[in-house]
């Protein structure tokens, strides 16, 4: 869980202060915002407050399914011990139904740039998605890998850089190639007559 001490100015502008939506009743909005957007496999840990689901990916004629893990975040206060006393101390709240409302906005926000085509599956969700390698081995973030892995991102790009020059330059030489053998005919069937 991600602990997040909000400040007094934070806490004032913070769009859920005021909501009156519980937590069980934002989980089945988050859960028709999922479904609304054919996600049928999903799963909450409670002790963890992580909702995790399967999302299809579409990419170069592929489809692939990502787990994708949401953790709701735990938005906290200080508030006074006792509001009505001028010198009560205070004490760190946390924010159960301004958390959830959060965790909803995030995921709405998120699934309507895909909808609307603002953005696409695997931008919006890469930082939340998670794979295995074999089925007993342990998870791992796709973006975190990316980022420690990124040196060798730039070597897979060189690579392709040179294999794309060289397919030209066969490309280039092949057509030149063709091209003389085209001549040749032509010349043969002109002299010919």
């Amino acid at each position: 869980m991600k602990e997040i001490t909000l400040t007094q100015e934070q806490y004032d502008r913070l769009p859920y202060r005021t909501t009156m939506k519980s937590k069980d009743a934002t989980f089945g909005e988050i859960i028709g915002l999922l479904r609304g957007h054919g996600v049928r496999k999903y799963f909450m840990d409670e002790d963890t407050e992580t909702l995790s689901f399967g999302y299809k990916v579409q990419q170069k004629d592929m489809t692939r399914e990502f787990l994708v893990k949401l953790t709701v975040p735990h938005l906290m206060v200080y508030k006074k011990v006792n509001p009505r006393s001028r010198s009560s101390g205070q004490t760190l709240v946390y924010l159960e139904k301004e958390s959830w409302r959060t965790l909803w906005w995030y995921l709405k926000s998120k699934l309507e740039a895909i909808e609307f085509g603002i953005s696409d599956d695997l931008k919006e969700f890469i930082p939340n998605i998670y794979y295995q390698l074999d089925k007993n081995g342990p998870e791992i973030n796709l973006a975190d890998t990316i980022i420690e892995n990124a040196d060798q991102i730039v070597r897979m790009k060189a690579i392709t850089d040179e294999s794309q020059k060289a397919r030209v330059v066969q490309d280039a030489e092949y057509t030149v190639e063709e091209e003389k053998r085209e001549r040749k005919i032509i010349e043969a069937e002109v002299s010919e007559k």
